[in-house]
């Protein structure tokens, strides 16, 4: 691997906690690229079927979704509405939100958090 460049076929795969039917593989964080000190990416793939539960990062911890292909019927905080391709979703510190995948297609989306979560992809930690 090059110091500062990684393929998916190269990620850790991993299930994220509080997750149905999902599949994360983690792209950037301190194991992968020591440097990184202040942001967590990974790609992640949801199932037709798949959902988050309703969950809040703490601590200062900010995540961001970008949706590549797919749709969801996303809540952040008091807010629900749909989500699709080329759609930024943000979901502030200490905001619960959930995600479930809708129609017949694979939700498929990078994942971004700052800081990064500690133990983010492993054991199922960071969902």
């Amino acid at each position: 691997m090059a110091k500062y460049c990684l393929q998916k076929n190269d990620a850790k795969k991993w299930v994220p906690a509080h997750h149905d039917k999902t599949t994360n593989w983690t792209l950037i964080d301190q194991g992968i690229f020591p440097e990184a000190k202040n942001i967590g990416m990974a790609y992640g793939e949801m199932e037709p079927g798949g959902k988050a539960e309703k969950h809040s990062h703490m601590n200062g911890h900010e995540q961001a979704v970008y949706i590549l292909d797919g749709r969801a019927e996303m809540e952040v905080g008091e807010e629900k509405f749909e989500a699709g391709p080329d759609t930024v979703v943000f979901m502030p510190s200490g905001v619960e939100h959930d995600v479930r995948v809708i129609g017949n297609k694979s939700l498929k989306m990078l994942i971004v958090y700052s800081p990064p979560l500690p133990g983010y992809g492993k054991k199922g930690v960071g969902g």
